[in-house]
């Protein structure tokens, strides 16, 4: 069972960073990737890009200005 960070209450919001921040069991893992190696190879395409961009747009940005 997922437990959410002891920060965050029941009332306040959840972001993705919460979510990406949470430990995912191996074993769940194993399941998605075997699952999605099923699908055909546009779609996995497809999904572990989207995936990496979830992680991506979740992390802090650094500032352009000096």
């Amino acid at each position: 069972m997922l437990r959410l960070p002891s920060s965050i209450r029941a009332k306040d919001r959840v972001d993705a960073s919460d979510v990406l921040a949470l430990a995912v069991p191996d074993g769940v893992r194993d399941v998605i990737n075997q699952r999605v190696s099923r699908l055909p190879e546009d779609r996995q395409t497809l999904l572990r890009t989207a995936a990496g961009s979830a992680r991506q747009s979740s992390r802090p940005r650094r500032s352009s200005a000096a």
